[in-house]
């Protein structure tokens, strides 16, 4: 959630959309430094929110488990039209 928003923290304050602002608000207090996340998952693309198809999308450069460089998305929107695009999940099982 921290690295799929356009709002930023800038000395306590929330610049951008309130709600994004409220993500970021959280993040940090989960004990995340966003500005370090960020820094260390640089964005390479994005699909910006539209309101026609109601989410966002955000690429960021990653390593996986075996050391090699792959570009990871993430996804945030309306859970109707996520859940409609989806063709798998992940239960609180981890199956």
């Amino acid at each position: 959630m921290a690295l799929c928003t356009d709002a930023e923290l800038r000395d306590g304050d929330v610049v951008g959309d309130p709600t994004e602002g409220a993500l970021l608000v959280l993040a940090e207090k989960g004990g995340v430094d966003v500005s370090v996340l960020r820094s260390q998952r640089p964005r390479v693309r994005e699909v910006p929110f539209d309101p026609d198809h109601k989410f966002m999308a955000t690429f960021h450069r990653w390593t996986d488990d075996a050391g090699g460089d792959v570009v990871r998305c993430f996804v945030k929107g309306a859970p109707d039209v996520l859940a409609g695009r989806a063709d798998r999940y992940l239960g609180g099982d981890g199956g």
